[in-house]
């Protein structure tokens, strides 16, 4: 088997929850959500081991990602993360969930914040 040594582009999940963000069934509703925050997540990830941080135990690696923000002064991107991550848990594990749409609206506009604040730090 050939692996590919090139990074995943984690924007390409922001991407595809934006496409489905207009969605009316539940099930996009809940992706839409799930996606944005595994792009923010991976993203935020790339940055922080590209400056050093090796993952060695991936029990805890979101808590890990979103704490190690705090290190490298990325204080704005752990609190938003933070965010996104309770958003996905409750698409992704509770059966039912009110205002369901504001979450579908502020998980797409907290990845977005997320992507922006990341891209500008590697200018």
């Amino acid at each position: 088997m050939i692996w590919s040594t090139s990074l995943f582009n984690w924007e390409k999940f922001y991407d595809l929850a934006v496409a489905l963000k207009d969605r009316e069934e539940e099930e996009y509703k809940r992706t839409v959500i799930s996606r944005a925050y595994y792009s923010a997540y991976g993203r935020t990830r790339q940055y922080l081991e590209s400056r050093g941080l090796v993952l060695t135990n991936y029990q805890n690696a979101h808590r890990v990602i979103w704490d190690n923000c705090y290190r490298v002064r990325l204080n704005e991107v752990s609190v938003i993360g933070d965010r996104l991550k309770r958003k996905r848990q409750k698409a992704d594990y509770e059966s039912e969930i009110s205002a369901i749409d504001r979450l579908v609206k502020d998980s797409i506009a907290e990845a977005q914040k997320i992507h922006q604040f990341l891209n500008e730090k590697e200018k």
